[in-house]
Formats: C-alpha cells, sequence, structure tokens
C-alpha cells in the first residue's frame, strides 16, 4: 500500500500545485509528513527532525548532501533543499542510484512553487522506485537529507498557506 500513497500523494500535488500556490487548495501537511514516514527512511517521525539543530542533525544522522548554515539554527528554517531528480539502477539486484540537486527556495524572498516542486518530483521519482523495489530496498538507497528536505518543503508550504497576504 506505500507505493499507492506515494503514487496518489504525487499524482494530487501535480494536480494542486498551481491551486495551492495560489492559496485556493490546502495542502495535507499531515498526510504528507505520513507519507514520509512510510517511507521507514529515517529514525523518527519526520516532524521530530523540524525541530532538531542542524548541529544535532548533522551527528546524529545526516548524510552530509545538505548545506547547511550556522549549526543552531532548526531544520524547519534550512534554506538549502535537496531535490530527489531521478532514479535508476538494476532492480532485480536491488541496485537503486538516486540523483539530487541543490534548490533554494528563498531566491529574492520565499518561492513557494520551488517547495512544490521539491515535492512533486520527490514523491514521483520516489513513488517509481517504491513500485519495483522492496521497502528495505529504497531505504537503504534514499537520502536522509532528501526525505527531510520533503519534509521541511511541506513544513514551510503549510507556514506559508498559513500567513496572510
Amino acid at each position: 500500500m506505500q507505493q499507492e500513497n506515494i503514487a496518489q500523494l504525487a499524482d494530487w500535488l501535480e494536480a494542486h500545485k498551481d491551486g495551492i500556490a495560489d492559496r485556493s487548495t490546502k495542502l495535507d501537511v499531515t498526510e504528507v509528513f505520513a507519507v514520509i514516514d512510510s517511507l521507514a527512511v529515517l529514525n523518527q517521525p519526520v516532524t521530530d527532525y523540524l525541530a532538531m539543530t542542524e548541529d544535532a542533525y548533522d551527528e546524529k544522522e545526516s548524510d552530509h548532501k545538505f548545506t547547511l548554515d550556522t549549526g543552531d539554527t532548526i531544520l524547519a528554517e534550512l534554506k538549502d533543499r535537496i531535490l530527489i531528480n531521478h532514479v535508476d539502477g538494476v532492480t532485480d539486484e536491488g541496485e537503486l542510484n538516486f540523483n539530487y540537486n541543490h534548490e533554494d527556495a528563498f531566491k529574492n524572498g520565499y518561492q513557494v512553487k520551488t517547495d512544490l516542486n521539491i515535492l512533486t518530483y520527490g514523491f514521483e521519482v520516489v513513488g517509481a522506485a517504491a513500485i519495483l523495489v522492496d521497502p528495505a530496498t529504497l531505504k537503504q538507497n534514499l537520502s536522509k537529507d532528501a526525505v527531510v528536505s520533503l519534509g521541511i518543503a511541506a513544513n514551510s508550504i503549510d507556514r506559508w498557506q498559513q500567513r496572510k497576504n
């Protein structure tokens, strides 16, 4: 069922990106967090990471793909995002190679569409991989920083939607 949830969320995000961006559609951040947690890549629920400092995360769990700021910044405030943009490999041998890019959702102020792209593309790529391999292979090959980045992006979108213009 995990694969179906990932694919459904990716499809929903793709269909509703414009509505989320103009605030006419609400992103259900709880659902996004549940899908992230269902990946079982992280040692704790994704929401725990949002309040964690960069230093604490870096020491405990990071796979060092993030560009960290000052060390005492909480992850929810991190500007760097890791975009999951491609996957390939030999799936019948359990080989997955995810490709990542750094994205900055704060060029010239907060850009909600950047975070929407991070979520949409990330879930599309992860969903495609999840259909082909078992959860253990996915967990072994998917970057923890990229998964935390999905949570940071969803949290930022949620906070942005709650603010009034």
